[in-house]
């Protein structure tokens, strides 16, 4: 090893100095840019996180505040339904067994609902009344029929199920029913199926003339229209997926048959479990890692999920990197060639001088 290490002094002695500067410059330039590419990709990496997680959750709470603006419409709607005077006289006939009542004001009450449908049908589906048993005792068909469609008057199953209505059908046995009967309530997603497709509900209760439960106004909030609400408006990269789940982690979707099984994601289980935002790197069952945010809404039964590709997010700074490196070693070779500009520039004077001396040395003067 000292043979080596000797051999080598010895070579670089006999380096000429433009060699020797060109090789003290290319150290001199590489070091510290070396030093300052680690520092600023760690900045770059830095911002980039911090940069995307603010952008996830500004876009997840701007999801958040229009999820909440249309369902609170619609709880709008079903508190001034239940408000009104032919509702409250229509289930309050029921309530004392008047069917004389019931028939007269009950075809009030079912032009005004059915109305009232029609003009929110998109956004919602079906409107009707429930007694406080939980017994659907108004539902108007989508379609306009001559049948009457409400309490109590007698409908056949097979006139109902063709005509799309509810008329009949019971929701007392729902867990959130019994709550509706003394306060406005957002039922959770899959609290209310149908045939081929699910609903959310929004429940107002009615009140009788002594403040007692007569029933409830029921809103079927249409689960295809808030998904595409989701997506409207919003874009995060190319890579991004913006969804709706529920408390249970489950994914929100309109379909039967699509399925419903618990998001396996790491950020989403962290969310369900503290209740509040949470946002980072996580890895997906695929191994496909993302940046996240998950925000469960202190208000409504779901969790909004915003998630973008790392490596989409990282792509600009491998590029900056690859730039910053190819500058670095631009730089370098440069400085290299200033080196070896500058050897030659004194090199070329000092040898003469140093072969005068030489000359002088051995007793020649001519070069004196």
């Amino acid at each position: 090893m000292a043979l080596n290490s000797n051999a080598l002094t010895a070579r670089l002695g006999r380096l000429t100095l433009p060699v020797k500067l060109a090789v003290a410059c290319l150290f001199a330039a590489l070091l510290p840019v070396s030093a300052a590419l680690l520092v600023l990709n760690e900045e770059w990496e830095d911002n980039a996180i911090e940069d995307t997680q603010q952008m996830l959750a500004i876009r997840a709470d701007d999801r958040e505040r229009l999820l909440a603006s249309h369902i609170g419409y619609f709880q709008r709607v079903a508190a001034g339904l239940a408000e009104a005077d032919v509702i409250q006289d229509y289930l309050w006939a029921l309530r004392r067994g008047d069917r004389t009542r019931a028939s007269e004001v009950g075809a009030t009450a079912f032009s005004f609902v059915q109305s009232m449908q029609a003009a929110e049908w998109g956004d919602t589906h079906h409107i009707f009344l429930t007694d406080s048993d939980g017994n659907v005792v108004l539902s108007p068909p989508h379609d306009e029929q001559d049948l009457p469609f409400y309490l109590p008057h007698i409908v056949g199953v097979d006139q109902i199920n063709r005509a799309g209505s509810h008329l009949g059908h019971f929701i007392g046995n729902r867990s959130f029913f019994r709550q509706a009967l003394t306060e406005p309530v957002v039922s959770p997603f899959y609290g209310f199926e149908e045939r081929d497709h699910y609903h959310q509900l929004v429940l107002n209760p009615v009140f009788g003339p002594a403040g007692e439960p007569l029933g409830t106004v029921v809103i079927e909030i249409a689960i295809d229209a808030v998904t595409a609400l989701m997506q409207e408006g919003i874009t995060v990269g190319q890579s991004g997926r913006v969804f709706l789940a529920t408390m249970d982690g489950q994914p929100v979707v309109h379909s039967r048959s699509e399925p419903i099984e618990r998001i396996d994601s790491e950020g989403l289980s962290a969310a369900i479990a503290v209740g509040t935002e949470t946002r980072g790197r996580f890895t997906r069952p695929d191994g496909t890692e993302v940046f996240g945010v998950y925000a469960p809404s202190t208000v409504y039964p779901w969790v909004v999920c915003i998630e973008i590709d790392s490596a989409e997010i990282m792509a600009p700074i491998w590029t900056q990197r690859r730039k910053a490196l190819t500058i670095a070693v631009l730089l370098a070779m440069a400085l290299g060639v200033v080196g070896v500009g500058i050897g030659l520039h004194f090199g070329l004077p000092l040898r003469r001088l140093a072969a005068d001396a030489d000359c002088i040395a051995h007793g020649s003067l001519e070069h004196a």
